[in-house]
């Protein structure tokens, strides 16, 4: 029927959209494994420079995680307004 086929060319677009989506989610949801992964290694190293009594080394990374930190937040916060849009999408 001809209106099946306007419909079928939609749903093809949608997920088409929706792929890329799912492609940029992927890809954040990596960069906030990253992120989480970053600030756990800088806080071992402190922690080991402190105990190691390398007050230089841990003035030296001090700022780190907190750097780290905020760039997960940025991930974290790219990755509600995906959700945002792909919700939009689909709805």
């Amino acid at each position: 029927m001809p209106g099946d086929r306007g419909d079928e060319k939609e749903g093809q677009t949608l997920i088409k959209k929706a792929d890329e989506g799912l492609v940029d989610a992927v890809i954040l949801g990596g960069a906030a494994d990253t992120e989480h992964h970053e600030i756990s290694v800088y806080e071992g190293l402190i922690t080991k420079a402190e105990a190691m009594g390398e007050e230089d080394f841990v003035a030296l990374l001090a700022g780190e995680p907190r750097a780290e930190e905020a760039h997960a937040e940025d991930v974290k916060k790219a990755s509600q307004q995906l959700a945002q849009e792909l919700a939009r999408q689909v709805a």
